[in-house]
């Protein structure tokens, strides 16, 4: 287990110096972003947005159509080539492997990474989320919406899509 948590701890570090941590925020951002601009193009209907009930739902509804279709499996494509391609890039295997460790141990944190970067990913995403049903209206003076947010909702569906066995 020791070899594994020290692993991890470099995997991690190793993924520090690529692009995969603005892969994570940049591709978590990008739908709220695209939400946000298209809230400014017609801020006119914000204030009859906000008071309409299931408001949140909606727009959650709405972020994650193209976030699963498009953004998600192509952030996880991305990201399983980048951590793997970081011993490639710098012609590292070999000390990778000379290392005291099995190939499994080596497997096991290179996927944990993986894993913990789409949970990052969700997390910054439902966040964008957030900031793009509450930000437009800041922009406009229109007020907060007017239902409370469903947290528990929002966390099942998200725990849904990282871990299927959640549904």
């Amino acid at each position: 287990m020791n070899t594994y948590i020290h692993s991890f701890q470099s995997e991690w570090l190793k993924r520090k110096r690529s692009l995969a941590s603005w892969l994570v925020i940049c591709g978590a951002a990008f739908t709220a972003m695209v939400i946000i601009v298209a809230k400014l193009v017609r801020h006119s209907s914000l204030a009859a947005a906000g008071v309409a009930p299931k408001y949140w739902e909606s727009l959650w509804k709405s972020a994650w159509e193209s976030m699963a279709i498009f953004l998600l499996p192509l952030g996880a494509i991305l990201a399983s080539s980048l951590i793997t391609q970081l011993e490639y890039k710098n012609n590292s295997w070999k000390l990778l492997h000379t290392t005291p460790q099995s190939y499994g141990v080596i497997f096991l944190a290179k996927l944990s990474v993986i894993l913990v970067m789409m949970l990052q990913f969700l997390l910054f995403f439902n966040i964008g989320i957030y900031l793009a049903g509450v930000l437009s209206g800041l922009l406009f003076g229109v007020a907060y919406p007017a239902e409370p947010i469903p947290y528990l909702h929002f966390l099942l569906k998200t725990g849904a899509t990282y871990w299927p066995a959640c549904r």
